[in-house]
């Protein structure tokens, strides 16, 4: 039935006869929802480093200003993590600063793996729409390794950093049009 039913809509017979086993409906979906966990295990590291070095140079950033504030008063400066440098009252410029600056310092460092995913998870979904057209795939690498590789070969160190001005410009830029920046910022980085 999956044979003579690819490339054609199924008939309502065929529908209820596939419904009846759920097992032929998850081998269906399986490839094309496979596709989205593509580069989830280094997204999900990216993600838990980028919260990390986010809040490592937050709170050294912060402290740093608050030792500033308590130095004009005359008090002795504070240490990162402190309860002092975690509650004392920097005002809002003060903290939008440290964390816009915080943000800055982690996209710098955390860029080349937001590049790789987006690109691993860009090529997985090009394999499989090339496989489900019954083209070669041949050549086209959605692994780590072979990512990173075409990342440096098309457009050497700078490509791990695809897109960053324009990511930077949204995590600054308090404009009404920043979302579309973003979004041609993930454009970028997928091209």
């Amino acid at each position: 039935m999956e044979e003579k039913a690819k490339g054609r809509k199924l008939t309502v017979a065929e529908r209820r006869e596939f419904l009846k086993h759920p097992i032929k409906i998850l081998q269906a979906l399986w490839p094309s929802v496979s596709v989205l966990y593509t580069g989830l295990k280094p997204a999900a590291l990216e993600t838990a480093a980028s919260n990390a070095i986010y809040f490592y140079f937050y709170s050294l950033l912060r402290a740093g200003v608050v030792s500033g504030f308590r130095r004009q008063r005359g008090f002795p400066p504070v240490g990162a993590g402190s309860i002092a440098a975690r509650t004392e009252d920097i005002g809002i410029p003060a903290s939008l600063l440290v964390a816009a600056a915080a943000g800055a310092i982690n996209m710098a460092i955390t860029s080349p793996a937001q590049v790789l995913v987006t690109q691993m998870q860009a090529k997985a979904r090009l394999k499989q729409r090339l496989a489900d057209q019954g083209q070669s795939t041949e050549g086209i690498q959605s692994d780590v390794w072979g990512v990173t590789t075409a990342v440096y070969n098309n457009d050497g160190v700078r490509g791990f950093w695809k897109g960053m001005a324009i990511a930077l410009n949204c995590l600054f830029g308090g404009s009404g049009h920043h979302r579309h920046l973003c979004c041609c910022s993930i454009q970028l980085r997928c091209a």
